[in-house]
């Protein structure tokens, strides 16, 4: 409520604990547990309820609907390929393990899916597929188990800033879906580029997406690129050492994301955004169409239409504007 980030407060957290404190978590944080640790967890929480597996570390996260600050820890979002649901409603992610592939983690997946009373022909299942979404009768023998053979999301974790998240699009990505050259190395996973990735997702029905990313969608497109490093839209930002040049002008955010995109834009300042730009615009269901029409023009009407027209530093795609801005203060 007061803006103060869960990475922040984990230290804090630790510092009350070193004078002798204890401090109950507000985040509510899921545990990363396995072995022993794991049992007892569930067994005191009711036993099991669900389990969340996927080959690709984030799809778990994205299945239960857990609001990643409950995974946020040193800094960053740490999302397991296994996060178990116990009858009380509570969450565990499991520690070291992975499915879908013959490895160490697929038998570790096994193990600790045994120890904690799954039958072992389901727990082989279960670490065998690429997804699975297991929901348990009251027995745990008895289970409703779907698995998906869809391919996963293959969504990243997003990144935590404040009390937000983000997560880049990198330049190579967006030209391979604005320009539609799909090269797939593994049938598995990747099976378009992330950005097509993450708006096919965000363009689901509300109830099939977690609350923390419910709510309208915003644009900006920045036009002067030192305004967008000068407000926080760059690299460094998110990873303090990148270099400083450069920076994302296209930004897409949804609920508690927001979508960090880079992609050319135009020194001509008779032309307001580049064609990859209004693809990108249009793939998240931005309306540019009569924009995009006079900037096709040729240069001299161009001209003429923007003589004495003052060249903005941002324009927003929604009029309420972005929701978060990492160079102005949070409050």
């Amino acid at each position: 409520m007061v803006g103060i980030s869960p990475s922040h407060m984990t230290e804090w957290m630790a510092n009350a604990a070193r004078c002798g404190h204890t401090i109950a978590d507000p985040f509510a944080r899921v545990p990363l547990l396995s072995g022993a640790e794991l049992q007892e967890h569930v067994s005191r929480h009711g036993g099991l309820a669900r389990i969340l597996a996927s080959f690709e570390r984030a799809d778990p996260l994205y299945m239960s609907g857990v609001d990643p600050t409950r995974l946020v820890s040193g800094g960053v979002v740490v999302v397991p390929n296994m996060l178990i649901s116990t009858r009380d409603g509570d969450w565990v992610a499991v520690r070291n393990v992975n499915v879908g592939y013959a490895g160490t983690g697929p038998s570790n997946a096994i193990r600790e899916l045994s120890g904690l009373g799954l039958d072992p022909d389901l727990a082989e299942q279960i670490a065998s597929r690429r997804v699975s979404d297991v929901t348990l009768c009251i027995q745990a023998s008895d289970p409703q188990a779907h698995f998906d053979d869809a391919p996963p999301l293959g969504l990243p974790a997003p990144q935590p800033l404040h009390d937000w998240f983000v997560s880049p699009v990198e330049l190579e990505d967006t030209f391979q879906v604005l320009r539609r050259r799909k090269k797939v190395r593994d049938p598995d996973r990747h099976l378009s580029p992330l950005l097509e990735r993450w708006l096919n997702y965000l363009d689901r029905p509300r109830e099939e997406l977690p609350a923390w990313l419910h709510g309208s969608r915003h644009a900006r497109v920045y036009l002067d690129r030192s305004a967008a490093q000068a407000d926080g839209f760059a690299p460094v930002t998110l990873r303090p050492g990148a270099p400083p040049s450069a920076v994302y002008p296209l930004l897409i955010e949804q609920g508690q994301l927001q979508l960090w995109v880079d992609l050319p834009t135009s020194n001509d300042p008779t032309v307001l955004f580049t064609n990859e730009i209004y693809d990108a615009l249009g793939l998240a269901g931005f309306y540019t169409h009569q924009q995009r029409a006079r900037d096709a023009k040729s240069a001299f009407w161009r001209w003429l239409h923007t003589l004495g027209a003052r060249r903005p530093a941002y324009v927003d795609l929604h009029a309420a504007g972005l929701r978060h801005v990492p160079g102005i203060p949070h409050s």
